[in-house]
């Protein structure tokens, strides 16, 4: 989520990488050793906090120095970890969407995209993490890239061409629908650590939890009235359940403009369907229990291949989101934006505003209070800088489009290819 005052979540800074001597990088490396063989379940990032305090060191230059240190190059918290699962699973949102920002911006610049190009880029930004090339390579087509051969033996990042689609979708979509004057709301969700320097002072000792996740709704005019739900987790990777973000939607449809539009991401608790699809993974017999059930025709001299495709071919019937159809119902349209643009969700930018508030605010030790008087401090002029940046968002993204195929037509392509034999080192063993 985005913390900075009207930053888009993704926008990259380059700096320069500032190292330690090694002998600083020794005491480092030897705190951190010390202190995970003293407390092995203690987080990783935690750590990292402590030791950059006890230090006196910027926070990512202590990361960097582990990151790039061999000795513990080979533990699952460190960032730089070798398991693509892993490094999925633990990159933030805004980490993805950064790295995918510096592949667009190539084409922005009227420039190529290689591999070791945005490779050099994204590991000498301090602010994000450190990678491994072979790492990086499969995390990018995790993103959604792919690499393009060129005549000249060479290759090039290019976005592949199911997100380019969804995203023009989405793009022409939400245009119809503010053509058409239709009420566009936006929902997302955010976090606050109680245990973060900003809010340790002002929160009481007694709040036994660490983390409060809000859920919020708004259109460009402000907030929707009593559509706040804020939930306190002790766990690592906080969420609200898919249960209780139905049960939320459904009272907030009562709340919402009649033909309405309501754009929210992907997230695993927005998106509970009412059947499971049988998949390649599913053995004969539960695919043809499956069929039966939902009355599709098939021959029992069928082999998977063939069961399969029937159900491709009649996926549509079947495949629903519950709060799509139980919007559906109450004449609103859901809106789903694509992976990994979050920037066009207008919470993202009232959610940075209102965390900027609790965490400049010394009026109350109390953060509830704060929430609530983060929630009020949204105005007018406000509500209508955060559409402006999103409608901006709007615009980059078609133009980016375009200039990808200006700048793709300009070269010699030849095909589309995976090159994991050449980007791969031999002793990865990376999920694909």
């Amino acid at each position: 989520m985005a913390d900075n005052h009207l930053n888009s979540p993704g926008n990259v800074k380059n700096k320069s990488c500032q190292m330690l001597t090694k002998p600083k990088q020794s005491i480092v490396i030897k705190l951190y050793l010390k202190k995970k063989k003293d407390n092995p379940k203690q987080p990783y990032h935690k750590i990292i906090n402590d030791i950059a305090r006890e230090l006196s060191l910027p926070i990512f230059i202590v990361q960097k120095t582990l990151c790039n240190n061999k000795k513990i190059g080979n533990i699952s918290s460190v960032k730089n970890v070798n398991n693509l699962q892993t490094i999925h699973n633990k990159l933030s949102e805004q980490d993805k969407i950064s790295i995918r920002q510096v592949v667009h911006s190539f084409y922005m610049d009227q420039k190529l995209p290689t591999i070791d190009k945005v490779y050099n880029i994204v590991n000498s930004n301090n602010e994000l993490p450190c990678f491994k090339r072979s790492s990086f390579y499969l995390l990018l087509k995790r993103l959604h890239f792919r690499l393009t051969k060129m005549k000249k033996n060479s290759s090039v990042l290019t976005e592949k061409n199911r997100m380019i689609l969804l995203r023009r979708n989405y793009l022409e979509n939400i245009k119809n629908f503010r053509n058409d004057g239709r009420t566009i709301y936006y929902l997302d969700e955010t976090c606050i650590d109680l245990e973060e320097k900003s809010y340790v002072c002002r929160t009481p000792a007694e709040v036994p939890n660490k983390i409060l996740i809000l859920l919020h709704i708004c259109s460009s005019k402000g907030f929707i009235p009593n559509g706040l739900l804020c939930v306190e987790s002790t766990t690592a990777l906080p969420s609200i359940s898919q249960e209780m973000f139905i049960e939320w939607f459904e009272n907030i449809l009562t709340m919402l403009d009649n033909n309405c539009v309501i754009v929210m991401d992907q997230a695993s608790c927005h998106s509970a369907k009412f059947d499971r699809i049988p998949n390649a993974g599913w053995k004969k017999e539960d695919i043809l229990s499956w069929m039966v059930e939902k009355q599709l025709p098939f021959k029992h001299t069928m082999i998977k291949a063939e069961l399969l495709d029937i159900i491709i071919k009649n996926r549509d019937k079947f495949d629903k989101f519950i709060i799509d159809e139980t919007a559906r119902r109450r004449y609103k349209k859901v809106l789903r934006l694509p992976l990994y643009h979050n920037q066009m969700n207008l919470m993202e930018y009232a959610w940075s505003m209102v965390k900027n508030s609790i965490r400049y605010n010394t009026i109350s030790k109390d953060i509830y209070y704060l929430v609530t008087a983060g929630l009020n401090s949204m105005t007018t002029k406000k509500w209508n800088k955060c559409l402006e940046e999103v409608i901006k968002k709007e615009n980059e993204f078609w133009n980016l489009d375009d200039i990808m195929d200006q700048v793709l037509d300009d070269i010699d392509v030849v095909t589309d290819y995976n090159e994991s034999s050449n980007c791969t080192e031999s002793s990865d063993n990376e999920d694909t």
